[in-house]
């Protein structure tokens, strides 16, 4: 019976093994899950003698009922006093073989976001595009929606520019003519689409939709760089022909400077109707003492007037009599 339960249970490690080292660990270049296929091999060989030993015990006539008991009550406390743990525990498996991301994928969850260093057993740790470490639980990763940019295969990128509205019919048609020559100039980009969108405040809005066949954000900002200088220089050029370009920025720039106008302008008039509301209150309180028959020095102080008004209120009150 020891000799059958000990090649049972070398045989199924040696399976294990077999397909350990010839089809998962051979393909796998990733240290961390090489380490943490070592650490389940290694675990599973714990299981299985263990429950070898017990199945032995078993069959020696020793009574176990007792001990299993036991042990299931321990399980069943240790269990619930380690729910968070556990639940990471399997939380690092379903990312170990579903695989959502991989160490050095960029990674998007909620308002995060960051590259993954370091996949652990109860957390993730991903650095910033700020430099900090963000250190969330596996459980909290399995449960997020996560957008995973290191595995997108080409960006969808959309912007708009304006035109005045002096621009002709004409010159507005041939816009979607000129952004098509500046994409056929540009490797790494395709464009989708150009068209007249919409009437802005100040310019005529043209929508351009275009992807970058890469996941690398500087690549997309150098597509997008270049694409900003040949569009700037091609309608520059237009502009002898009476088409005068107006940017998005530039746009922005003046609806700032518009309403940063209108607010200044508010604040003035009521910096002014305030200040003038306080002057005819001290002249009102400056008539009343005055008429009260009160002296100078008190109405200077009360009222908060000069010398000069108090005089010229002490007119218009003489004046009124006669």
């Amino acid at each position: 019976i020891v000799l059958f339960i000990y090649y049972i249970v070398r045989f199924i490690l040696s399976i294990f093994s077999y397909f350990l080292e010839n089809y998962w660990l051979k393909k796998e270049r990733n240290t961390s899950r090489i380490t943490a296929a070592r650490g389940i091999e290694t675990f599973l060989k714990i299981l299985l003698w263990s429950i070898a030993f017990i199945i032995l015990l078993d069959n020696l006539g020793i009574q176990i009922s007792a001990l299993l008991a036991g042990l299931g009550i321990g399980g069943i406390a240790i269990a619930l006093a380690s729910q968070n743990i556990l639940g990471d525990l399997f939380s690092y498996f379903i990312i170990y073989f579903d695989r959502p991301f991989e160490i050095g994928d960029f990674l998007t969850i909620d308002n995060y976001s960051g590259t993954v260093e370091n996949i652990g057993i109860k957390t993730t740790r991903i650095r910033s595009l700020g430099g900090e470490e963000i250190i969330f639980s596996n459980t909290n990763l399995v449960n997020s929606r996560l957008r995973n940019f290191k595995r997108m295969k080409k960006r969808r990128i959309s912007f708009n520019f304006g035109v005045t509205y002096q621009t002709s019919l004409d010159q507005l048609k041939e816009i979607p003519v000129i952004v098509d020559t500046i994409f056929q100039e540009i490797n790494g980009a395709n464009l989708d689409r150009v068209h007249f969108s919409s009437y802005g405040d100040y310019s005529l809005i043209f929508e351009v939709v275009y992807f970058v066949n890469s996941s690398d954000y500087n690549k997309y900002m150098d597509i997008q760089q270049e694409i900003n200088l040949h569009l700037k220089e091609e309608l520059e050029k237009r502009k002898e022909a009476g088409a005068m370009y107006v940017s998005l920025m530039e746009r922005k720039g003046i609806e700032k400077g518009m309403e940063k106008g209108m607010e200044k302008g508010m604040e003035k008039g009521m910096e002014k109707g305030i200040a003038r509301g306080i002057a005819l209150n001290q002249i009102q309180m400056a008539r009343k003492m005055l008429a009260a028959g009160e002296p100078d020095d008190k109405i200077l102080a009360y009222a908060e007037i000069t010398p000069e008004q108090l005089e010229k209120i002490r007119e218009e009150n003489s004046s009124s009599i006669h």
